[in-house]
């Protein structure tokens, strides 16, 4: 049975709860191939998925938004690209709806390019998105009376179920919503377990860098503090107590943030869900002109242990500190669930069986 999955190639953290669902679905549904449309790259769902359970098609499906720097969103690129791209929309949609009856796909799911829905809606098969926020609602924020908004409502009307995720709005562009549980992914594995793996002491302070753009400050964040280790995926360089692990750990990221103590990150929702699964406290970075960030934020501040943090403080060699007297700070940490991955599974299960 083919199933399409439209994930938008936005960040990372679209495709790590897409792989999540993905990996339920196929435990229940083992006859299941998906056919994942997307920029995000293969590899990611190379290392997480069977490689008998998926078709990787390297394709545009949305804009998402472009960025000035690693923190300030390029508002008027995204609109300018948003513009071009959704022109050719029409056509676009009538291309996809015929690869979905020449494949004869059963169904798409999608988190969260709006035109999918549409795309469903033409090839006659159910549409189910899963999402914490829909891009016009955050293209809303920068252009309040932008045409393109009223068409993408019109393609996300068409959505036969909406699995609507916390940490996020309330998703009024999908007529049908559910509410699910967040999707988290969490390790198996002992803190422990994971720093022998990863050649770490247990004594050893580790501050994990889960975010892209950081190598310009490197220099900033190289330290003689013996007891303490940040670790990177390997964007930055090692140096004087930089670790930088191993390509193979990059299908592992739950586990070295189980291995770690602290998250330098910027917020966005995958992050923000594996340190809450994780109980791992969050030093963020300021996200600037995007309308999730305040949901975010407010998210946060119920369900997680954080702090700010600043290009300045980092650069001025402030970050172990703010590290070390956030990790200190007492915090009693609250449950909710995180079965959201299982949650969508069963549910998309019971739609197309």
């Amino acid at each position: 049975m083919n199933v399409a999955f439209h994930v938008t190639g936005h960040g990372f953290g679209h495709a790590t709860r897409a792989i999540a669902v993905m990996q339920a679905l196929h435990r229940i549904l083992p006859h299941i191939h998906f056919i994942i449309c997307t920029e995000a790259p293969a590899k990611l769902f190379a290392d997480n998925l069977p490689p008998e359970a998926f078709t990787y098609r390297m394709i545009r499906l949305d804009v998402g938004a472009f960025e000035k720097m690693m923190l300030d969103t390029d508002v008027e690129l995204t609109v300018r690209k948003a513009d071009a791209f959704y022109d050719g929309a029409h056509g676009l949609a009538k291309q996809e709806a015929q690869f979905l009856l020449d494949h004869r796909v059963r169904a798409v799911l999608f988190d969260v390019p709006p035109l999918a829905p549409e795309i469903a809606f033409r090839a006659g098969v159910p549409s189910v998105g899963i999402a914490n926020f829909t891009w016009d609602f955050i293209y809303r924020a920068w252009k309040p009376n932008w045409f393109l908004l009223k068409q993408m409502a019109e393609w996300q009307a068409k959505t036969t179920l909406a699995l609507q995720l916390p940490i996020g709005h309330e998703l009024e562009a999908f007529p049908r919503r559910e509410r699910i549980p967040l999707i988290a992914r969490k390790s198996t594995l002992t803190r422990a377990q994971v720093r022998r793996e990863l050649g770490i002491g247990d004594d050893k302070f580790c501050i994990l860098l889960a975010m892209r753009g950081m190598k310009a400050h490197l220099a900033s964040m190289s330290h003689q503090q013996r007891d303490v280790v940040i670790i990177s995926f390997g964007e930055v360089d090692s140096s004087e107590g930089i670790h930088v692990v191993e390509d193979r750990w990059n299908a592992r990221f739950v586990d070295v943030l189980e291995a770690c103590d602290v998250v330098l990150t910027k917020p966005g929702y995958g992050i923000i869900s594996e340190c809450y699964a994780a109980r791992k406290p969050m030093l963020h970075l300021p996200r600037k002109n995007f309308a999730e960030t305040p949901l975010l934020m407010q998210w946060m501040d119920e369900w997680l242990s954080h702090a700010p943090i600043t290009i300045q403080d980092i650069r001025e060699g402030r970050l172990i500190a703010l590290a070390r007297e956030l990790v200190a700070r007492p915090y009693v940490w609250k449950d909710q669930p995180i079965n959201g991955a299982q949650v969508a599974a069963q549910r998309v299960a019971a739609l197309i069986g």
